[in-house]
């Protein structure tokens, strides 16, 4: 059975993430090659939850977040 990783995150504003953008511009004029920032490969979030789940599961998982039923 395939499993796929989840992450339940937190998304700060536009005006925030923009902010958390240009600090970490900064940051990598320091330590080149960490992680980098942006809007399209890696969203400034907040990680509450980490893990996976079975695939045959996702349309369980989609139900639960946004209270359809399945």
């Amino acid at each position: 059975m395939s499993r796929i990783a989840v992450d339940v995150v937190l998304l700060p504003s536009d005006e925030v993430a923009a902010r958390a953008i240009e600090a970490n511009r900064e940051l990598l004029k320091q330590c080149p090659g960490k992680i980098v920032l942006d809007k399209d490969n890696c969203l400034p979030h907040i990680s509450l939850a980490m893990g996976y789940i079975d695939q045959c599961r996702i349309v369980d998982a989609e139900c639960a977040i946004y209270g359809k039923t399945g």
